[in-house]
C-alpha cells in the first residue's frame, strides 16, 4: 500500500466517504442535525453558481437549509458518485464526487442538479468534517420555483 492508503488512511476515507452520504441524507430527510454533524462549525456552503445564496457557519446555513427543505416539499433524492479523496496533512483532505440531486418544489416544479461537489475536510476532536463545500453545476440546471 502507498501511503496514502496505509490502514489510518483507509478508515478515513470511508470516514469521509460516509460524511458525503450523511450530507444527503441531510437534505432528503431535511434533518438539519445531520448537517450539523457533517459540517465543522465554520464551514462554507458555496451553491452561488445556482443562483442561491452561500452560507459560512452554522448560523447561516440553518436558515438556508430550512427555507430549502420547505421549498422542497415535494421530496428530493441526492446521488453521489465518482469520489476522489487527497490527503493533504494529517487532518486535511480535499476531494470531490459527481452529484445529481433531484426534487419537487412545494408547487411541483421539477429540480435537477447534476453538478461537482468540490470540498475540503477537516478532522475535528477526532472525526472528520466537511469544511467547504461548492458546488459547480455540469449542466443548465432546472431549479423549479427555488429561485
Amino acid at each position: 500500500l502507498g501511503p496514502d492508503m496505509d490502514m489510518t488512511r483507509l478508515q478515513d476515507r470511508e470516514e469521509i466517504r460516509d460524511l458525503t452520504y450523511r450530507y444527503a441524507e441531510g437534505w432528503d430527510r431535511k434533518d438539519f442535525n445531520i448537517l450539523v454533524e457533517v459540517f465543522t462549525d465554520d464551514a462554507v456552503w458555496d451553491p452561488s453558481a445556482l443562483g442561491m445564496p452561500a452560507a459560512k457557519g452554522m448560523e447561516e446555513l440553518r436558515p438556508l437549509h430550512e427555507a430549502f427543505c420547505a421549498a422542497m416539499a415535494g421530496g428530493s433524492q441526492h446521488m453521489q458518485a465518482n469520489r476522489r479523496i487527497t490527503f493533504d496533512g494529517e487532518d486535511t483532505a480535499h476531494g470531490y464526487c459527481y452529484a445529481d440531486a433531484k426534487a419537487r418544489d412545494s408547487q411541483g416544479g421539477e429540480v435537477q442538479v447534476v453538478a461537482i461537489y468540490e470540498d475540503t475536510y477537516q478532522r475535528v476532536d477526532a472525526r472528520w468534517r466537511i469544511a467547504s463545500r461548492t458546488v459547480k453545476p455540469q449542466f443548465p440546471p432546472k431549479m423549479g420555483n427555488l429561485v
